[in-house]
């Protein structure tokens, strides 16, 4: 897509690259900084939120998983 504007020779080319360019950096960064925020947070809630409840659950039926 790029080329095909450069290829264009259109008036406005050098800002709509200078554009796409911060757009890039500002995309990058974002990510650079959330994934890890997004594993620290995964890390730190995983064992409060994903506990295992089957035992629990087996333990109000009265029911256990060996036939």
């Amino acid at each position: 897509m790029g080329n095909q504007l450069l290829a264009q020779k259109l008036p406005n080319a050098e800002q709509v690259i200078q554009s796409g360019t911060i757009v890039l950096s500002v995309s990058v960064v974002s990510i650079l900084l959330t994934a890890p925020l997004g594993a620290i947070l995964l890390r730190l809630t995983a064992p409060h939120l994903l506990t295992d409840d089957a035992k629990e659950t087996l333990e109000k039926n009265g029911s256990s998983s060996n036939p």
